[in-house]
């Protein structure tokens, strides 16, 4: 148009002789106002463009500008900010011109008279940002790897994240972890979104790569103790069938039974192998490899349903698979890959997962129930240990704690549960015993190796134990010896320990049996009792307890005593025993109650006895006195020295006066007197009617105390009535 106008104003020129110097002025100032006008939309419409490209510039260091030709109105573009343009081709003219740009896409919208125009933002060069993969599912706090491709690049970082993602750079590596459900639920974080990924090349321009992610519960897999199977696939997808026709509905997965020898030595491999041998893709739109035929993919109705569920068992895998039913014992690893639609059905072997399966086999039956025992016959296959286990029903449920049995089992504050769950095996739920060794039939009392309470209700468990699914303790097992040592402390008792419970009363016991016990005092001393209780033929068990001749005095009748024997025996007697009173006083005067109950459940009498302790033997004709008590120079120790008659020992310990117990140092000298040395006490042989004792100084302690004593056959036969003390401050 400027050659336009040139032209316009020569020919104007050449008229001038034959027309008015004022027209011709007037119409040459006329156009140049046009050329002006047109100088002034061409320098607008540059404007605006770079007005709109410099958002896109703060958004990407890049250095896009626009010039527009004032003649032909075509758009220019720089990459290096004005110094070099490259033409577009796009004529802007008069008509409205407006840019568009989507956030981390690689070029920009010319709008010029409803006319879409596409200019890349980047000038074209070798340099490149590429992500492992543009997209994928994360189950909710899940994490996944992504390893990025960079081509004369100098740096890049994460520009942007959905809400509640995580993105994290580790040099070439963008680390993706999704947001938790409950953020999801209330809104916290987003399902799904972008992470923008900004690129520096070596030339100063950037680039942006971009990753799309989609979080939901994805694929779960649950198998329970009996072998009940539950998959919830919240993968959803577009697929296309054989036939060509496309659908949305529930992605695709694989799913199978291995054995855990061939799986658990290479999942990866194993998944490969068998996903290539057996998995037909899209085979008739199952979601299951054909050699099963179990179920049908649920239709996916956008809003409507959020997972597909699918309910089997291992035992219906094993059977459609070999036809054959399962034996007790053997162990199965269940496993399931989620499926790439866009890979022709491949299975995505990085989301795998599996759980591994043994098929127990735990079944009791109570054969016979006495007072005091309970006969099983047991059928206990699949685990190599199992631990047996009792509760009484007053232990859990009585008039101050009143709860059920399963409250009581997983008591936070104890309960045998918890106690296994927090130490492991062989704590607090019974007595782990090894497979091989719990016979066809057993009573529980010799597993246990204790009686039951009679006329009590129990609770009787046999749980298994799988030692491959729990952790080896190491410091406590030993190879060598073939014993090992395992920690159940986290498995989940609903799913790994599933016990079988057996409920189960004992009887009650009845007068009229005559099994009353013989008791005979095998050794008594100064403070304790040895007592022989040989059981009659027939007993069972042996109820006793010691009582002291004041409180046996009380008990107004036979069944006073029955009733405290019951209460106060937490061990009944089996067999022929010594039962020991210790611990107390010199000269003191007990009863040993019993009674009997026989095999057949009846009792007899009570049958008690009177035993003593020996008294302490005091002479008055032996006397004993402090002749000096001397402090050693360097005032660490004391030399007492000792005037006695008829006396051949001496015993001296010193105490501070608030501690004084005198009655209790005569039975002291009675009980250690006959020793070498007692730790707190100073002893020492009588010479010529003296003796010397030397002892620690001890500022804080004032008395002290000496007695005068003979010893016959090891023993203190005779001691002085009256004692020697001496203050010594």
């Amino acid at each position: 148009m400027r050659k336009t106008f040139l032209t316009f104003c020569v020919a104007a020129l050449s008229l001038l002789a034959v027309s008015s110097c004022g027209k011709i002025w007037d119409e040459f100032d006329s156009v140049n106002a046009e050329i002006e006008a047109l100088k002034a939309k061409v320098t607008a419409l540059e404007n605006k463009l770079n007005e709109e490209v410099a958002r896109i510039n703060a958004a990407l260091d890049v250095e896009l500008v626009f010039s527009v030709d004032p003649e032909t109105f075509e758009v220019s573009v720089s990459y290096d900010g004005g110094k070099t343009f490259v033409a577009t081709g796009i004529i802007a003219n008069d008509n409205l011109v407006e840019i568009e740009w989507e956030e981390g896409s690689d070029e920009i919208i010319l709008v010029v008279g409803g006319t879409a125009y596409s200019i890349p933002v980047y000038k074209e060069d070798a340099s490149s940002i590429v992500p492992g993969r543009a997209n994928f599912f994360l189950h909710y706090e899940g994490e996944k790897s992504v390893e990025l491709t960079a081509t004369d690049i100098t740096e890049f970082y994460v520009m942007s994240k959905p809400n509640g993602w995580k993105a994290v750079l580790d040099e070439n590596v963008l680390v993706v972890t999704a947001p938790t459900k409950a953020a999801v639920l209330i809104g916290a974080a987003e399902t799904e979104g972008e992470i923008l990924i900004h690129a520096t090349t070596e030339t100063g321009k950037c680039k942006v790569a971009k990753v799309e992610v989609t979080t939901g519960p994805g694929l779960t897999l649950a198998v329970d103790a009996k072998g009940n199977i539950t998959i919830e696939n919240s993968y959803a997808s577009e697929k296309t069938n054989m036939w060509g026709e496309t659908s949305f509905g529930f992605s695709d997965f694989v799913f199978g039974l291995a054995t855990p020898e061939d799986f658990l030595a290479d999942p990866v491999a194993y998944v490969e192998t068998y996903n290539k041998t057996w998995y037909a893709p899209n085979y008739m739109d199952m979601i299951l490899p054909s050699m099963y035929n179990m179920v049908m993919p649920g239709e996916y109705v956008e809003g409507e349903y959020e997972t597909d569920i699918i309910k089997t068992t291992v035992a219906e895998m094993y059977f459609n698979y070999n036809y054959e039913e399962l034996v007790g014992g053997q162990q199965f690893v269940v496993w399931i890959a989620p499926c790439d639609a866009s890979n022709e059905g491949a299975a995505i072997i990085e989301d795998m997962l599996y759980a591994e399966y043994v098929y127990l086999v735990h079944e009791v039956e109570v054969k016979e129930v006495s007072h005091s025992d309970v006969t099983f016959a047991a059928n206990v296959k699949g685990a190599s240990n199992y631990v047996i286990g009792y509760v009484a029903e007053s232990d859990y449920n009585n008039e101050w704690n009143s709860m059920t049995f399963e409250e009581y089992m997983n008591a936070p504050m104890g309960g045998p549960w918890t106690g296994f769950k927090n130490y492991g095996a062989g704590e607090a739920l019974g007595v782990v015993v090894p497979a091989a060794m719990i016979p066809a039939e057993f009573k529980l009392s010799e597993i246990m190796g204790q009686k039951l309470a009679f006329g009590e209700n129990y609770k009787v468990w046999i749980m298994p134990l799988v030692d491959h699914k729990a952790v080896l303790d190491e410091d406590n097992s030993y190879p060598e010896y073939d014993y090992y040592v395992y920690d159940y402390s986290a498995f989940d008792f609903t799913q790994d320990f599933l016990p079988y419970l057996i409920d189960v009363k004992t009887n009650d016991i009845t007068p009229g049996g005559d099994y009353a016990t013989t008791l005979t005092l095998k050794k008594n001393d100064f403070t304790s009792i040895d007592v022989d209780v040989t059981l009659a033929e027939g007993t069972d068990m042996v109820y006793y307890a010691w009582y002291s001749a004041e409180d046996y005095d009380m008990f107004e009748n036979d069944s006073d005593v029955m009733a405290a024997l019951f209460e106060d025996c937490y061990s009944p007697l089996e067999y022929d025993e010594t039962v020991s009173k210790t611990y107390v006083n010199p000269g003191e005067e007990y009863y040993l109650a019993t009674l009997s109950i026989g095999k057949d459940g009846k009792y007899g009498e009570v049958v008690a006895k009177k035993f003593a302790t020996k008294a302490i033997p005091y002479d008055e004709s032996i006397t004993v006195e402090i002749e000096s008590a001397v402090l050693s120079e360097d005032g660490k120790t004391y030399t007492v020295t000792v005037n006695v008659a008829g006396g051949a020992k001496v015993m001296g310990y010193n105490i501070k006066d608030s501690e004084s117990n005198r009655a209790s140092f005569p039975q002291a000298v009675c009980v250690n007197g006959h020793k070498a040395s007692y730790y707190g006490y100073q002893m020492a042989n009588v010479v010529d009617g003296k003796a010397v004792l030397t002892f620690s100084y001890n500022s804080y302690k004032n008395d002290y105390f000496v007695a005068a004593y003979n010893v016959e056959n090891g023993a203190v036969s005779a001691i002085s009535a009256e004692f020697a003390v001496k203050n010594l401050f």
